[in-house]
């Protein structure tokens, strides 16, 4: 199999290996949940190991153990990564394609070759019977993670402002897929863009997102940053407020 260069490090050196006791959760006020799947003798054996906070059901730490293939190896670190400090349905949400975005060497070039893709929904179906384990422990309602924050140098979209409104509106869709959308599926929310006059751009929030207060705070900051990063430093995102609650 052929893996990007970030993934390949992870894989010699993961950051996660290891398990948690029962006693160490209990001494910590933690409730250890544990996801088994896969067989040894098949070469697919993976246990996944969540400390969660009954408070709020925010996994706390993570760590795993592994008998396969170096693709098993990577997606389980970096999926044990990707799950501190979200709550355990956030968790449930996280999938292959978010999984490989985190160890992309080149933004779009998949880390994963496409016959890893059995090891990827290996691991998400172990999260799959943690968060099984969890549902009796509450949630916060508003609890709404911004997407994540692009870094690097700030891009312009060539020939930006000769592009028609529709020719725009196909780039920042193609964007928001890309670096917002994941994210804010994580929460069972969700975002579309309905219009760009000149630079202002007009987006609906959808499902949990509409009664978030940070539809309009941390989450719309956040968009609007990636926009301005990765396509025009001009661009003003605006929600429709008739669709929040």
């Amino acid at each position: 199999m052929s893996f990007s260069q970030k993934l390949k490090s992870r894989i010699a050196s993961p950051r996660s290996y290891g398990s948690f006791i029962q006693e160490e959760a209990a001494m910590k006020n933690f409730r250890l949940c544990m996801g088994e799947v896969g067989k040894k003798e098949e070469g697919n054996w993976l246990v996944l190991y969540f400390l969660i906070d009954e408070e709020d059901g925010e996994v706390a730490d993570a760590k795993f153990q592994v008998f396969g293939p170096p693709a098993l190896v990577g997606a389980a670190d970096i999926l044990a990564e990707l799950v501190l400090r979200k709550n355990y349905l956030q968790a449930a949400r996280i999938s292959a394609d978010l999984i490989d975005k985190q160890v992309q060497d080149k933004e779009g070039k998949a880390a994963f070759p496409e016959e890893a893709a059995p090891y990827l929904n290996l691991v998400l179906e172990a999260v799959d019977l943690i968060s099984d384990q969890c549902m009796d422990i509450p949630i916060a309602d508003t609890y709404i993670a911004p997407p994540e924050m692009v870094e690097g140098e700030r891009q312009v979209y060539p020939n930006w402002e000769t592009l028609s409104d529709e020719q725009k509106k196909g780039v920042i869709i193609e964007v928001m897929d890309k670096e917002v959308r994941p994210y804010v599926e994580l929460d069972a929310g969700g975002v579309e863009v309905l219009k760009i006059e000149e630079n202002r751009v007009t987006i609906a929030y959808s499902g949990n997102c509409t009664s978030c207060f940070s539809a309009t705070g941390a989450t719309l900051d956040a968009i609007g940053s990636i926009l301005r990063n990765k396509i025009f430093p001009d661009l003003m995102v605006i929600p429709d407020m008739s669709l929040l609650q």
